[in-house]
């Protein structure tokens, strides 16, 4: 018998399918990681920075690059994973040029 929208599989579970516009997200969800982390090599100068200067300031007017970090993970959060993928947004702004520290290269990355 032909399986239409919501029938039972023989275990007796309803399939998960996936609309149009959840793919196209997922999809376009995975080509900004890929760019993030291939095409602009973030990742790459986060490896070659000293864990000693990551949370370097020259001054207190200045952001470390951990804070850049952080400010481009809320960004995307917001704009990519909020409104196109309409994850729930909890940004915190200011916390992310707070930050003096204790967040881990491995939490950045």
């Amino acid at each position: 018998m032909p399986r239409g929208r919501g029938a039972r599989s023989d275990d007796g579970r309803v399939p998960l399918r996936r609309s149009a516009t959840d793919l196209l997200s997922a999809a376009f969800l995975d080509r900004s990681r890929r760019y993030l982390i291939e095409d602009f090599r973030i990742r790459t100068a986060l490896d070659r920075l000293p864990d000693t200067d990551l949370w370097w300031r020259p001054n207190e007017a200045s952001n470390s690059a951990g804070n850049l970090v952080l400010h481009l993970c809320g960004n995307a959060r917001r704009w990519i994973v909020a409104g196109v993928a309409g994850a729930p947004d909890a940004r915190d702004r200011e916390a992310e040029f707070a930050q003096r520290g204790g967040v881990s290269r491995a939490a950045l990355t």
